[in-house]
């Protein structure tokens, strides 16, 4: 008789975790005497078993999303058209110098759109010099002439939409960027966001990155891993103790796993809105009617405006390039008929990334909507919630809006 199973099951903050211990336990069965120290005989390993127990149960009980969720201490530090023109690898550069383990980069050109595109390149090799691991995945294999000392996993041919640029060091810092490795200096729409304390959304770009690196691998993919859902590991809504809010969304829809939020998820939630002022800076609204799927989804758009307007009483700006008043004006202007919905157009380049803007938060795109939608396109979009990062949004938005048709 010597095999005894125990089995612990507890509740650690609201989740459950069964643990299941098998303590071996060998118990000399005598014959029966009339004393009950003569009964039986403990072996000294049932003393190591429940020591080690004690020892067990509070590691297992800490592998947990849940200290996650203390562990974003501050908001992104943004920057803006006006910060990164001039400079336009000088974050990315700074970003790179600190590394000294891991860099894990995505991006959707990694071509050398800058004329000055190695002042890109030098800050990676400089980090491989010094032992840094640099992971790249893009959708340019002509990159792999150009920095051949990286790691470098290239999209598939067969995905030919791919806008996503952000940036892990270190497993601890994150960016995420309108465009990387791309000249600023022309486009108004760009930014730049910089995660210098924020452990949980680490962890989530982590999981997408390896997502993305399997799908590379394997564009079939139809089963989510277990780290890539939010809730397991890190929470999907990454909390500062100063308030600050910041969720991602994913495009396109195939991509949305339990616990995650689609881009067309995002743009609901934001535009659902009451007595605010609304900014809007994208290139174009509505995706072709021939693109989009059996719902019409280009309504998501129109519909969550016109209620935000008429149900929400709200205010709205929209600024958009001179591309879209002239390619599909008819959709577009049938908002500005709306009241409080006012339109103006860009003189500048067709804008490429897009941001939202109202009174509390603020959501950032590295494309517009409509393309997101029209092409399936894999992208990620973070909707923020921010005093600091609103305001200075707001404040480039009525400065374009001003100089603007």
């Amino acid at each position: 008789m010597f095999l005894i199973i125990s089995c612990l099951q507890d509740m650690v903050e609201g989740e459950k975790k069964i643990f299941i211990l098998f303590v071996c336990l060998k118990w000399s069965n005598k014959r029966k005497e009339n004393q009950i120290s003569n009964l039986m005989k403990v072996d000294p390993f049932l003393i190591f078993s429940i020591l080690g127990l004690m020892i067990i149960i509070p590691i297992g009980f800490s592998i947990d999303y849940k200290p996650y969720e203390s562990c974003c201490k501050s908001p992104p530090t943004l920057y803006l058209y006006d910060d990164i023109s001039n400079g336009s690898s000088l974050q990315f550069s700074n970003f790179v110098s600190k590394a000294k383990k891991s860099l894990f980069i995505v991006s959707r050109t990694l071509f050398p759109i800058d004329p000055d595109y190695e002042r890109w390149i030098l800050p990676l090799k400089n980090a491989v010099d010094r032992g840094v691991k640099v992971k790249i995945l893009t959708n340019q294999i002509a990159l792999q002439e150009k920095i051949p000392f990286v790691d470098l996993v290239v999209v598939p041919n067969t995905i030919q939409h791919f806008f996503v640029s952000f940036a892990i060091a270190d497993e601890m810092r994150f960016i995420y960027t309108s465009q990387l490795f791309g000249n600023f200096s022309s486009v108004l729409a760009d930014y730049f966001l910089e995660f210098n304390d924020c452990k949980s959304i680490v962890a989530d770009a982590i999981a997408i990155f390896n997502f993305f690196v399997d799908f590379a691998s394997n564009p079939n993919i139809s089963v989510y891993p277990h780290n890539y859902c939010p809730g397991f590991h890190y929470p999907m809504l990454h909390t500062t103790p100063q308030g600050s809010q910041i969720v991602f969304g994913i495009s396109p829809n195939r991509f949305v796993s339990p616990g995650r939020q689609s881009i067309v998820s995002l743009v609901r939630s934001f535009f659902n809105a009451s007595h605010q002022t609304i900014d809007v800076f994208t290139p174009s609204l509505f995706p072709e009617s021939i693109r989009s799927e059996d719902n019409l989804p280009e309504l998501v758009m129109s519909d969550q405006i016109e209620n935000s307007v008429v149900s929400g009483n709200c205010s709205i700006r929209i600024l958009m390039s001179l591309n879209e008043f002239n390619s599909r004006a008819n959709l577009t202007m049938s908002l500005k008929k709306v009241p409080n919905i006012y339109m103006k157009f860009s003189k500048t380049e067709p804008i490429s990334p897009s941001f939202y803007v109202k009174n509390e938060e603020c959501l950032f795109m590295p494309m517009s909507f409509e393309s997101a939608i029209s092409f399936e396109i894999m992208s990620i979009a973070v909707k923020i919630k921010d005093p600091s990062i609103v305001l200075k949004v707001k404040k480039h938005f009525k400065e374009i809006w001003d100089q603007s048709l």
